[in-house]
C-alpha cells in the first residue's frame, strides 16, 4: 500500500490536490485496502505528509511535537 500512497502523493497536483483517497483493488475491482495521503501544513513553512489511517489531526500533533524539539530547520525538510 505504501507504494501506491507514495503515487498518490507525487500525483496530487493533477488530482485537485491533497488528501488524496486511495483504494487497492482486485481484478474484480473489490476494495481490498484503503488509505488516505494528505499534508499537514505547520507554521514557518513545515509540513508533515500523512498516509495510510492518520489524520489531519495526527499529522498536525506530529508536526507540532516534532517542531517543539526543534527537529525542523530554516530549511524546511519534510517528514514522512
Amino acid at each position: 500500500m505504501g507504494q501506491f500512497e507514495e503515487v498518490a502523493r507525487e500525483v496530487a497536483s493533477s488530482v485537485g490536490g491533497l488528501p488524496v483517497a486511495v483504494q487497492l483493488m482486485d481484478t474484480k475491482e473489490d476494495v481490498e485496502k484503503t488509505g488516505t495521503v494528505g499534508e499537514a501544513q505547520l507554521s514557518g513553512g513545515d509540513a508533515v505528509y500523512y498516509e495510510g489511517n492518520a489524520t489531519l489531526a495526527d499529522g498536525q500533533a506530529l508536526g507540532q511535537k516534532l517542531q517543539s524539539i526543534g527537529y525542523f530547520t530554516a530549511k524546511a525538510p519534510t517528514c514522512f
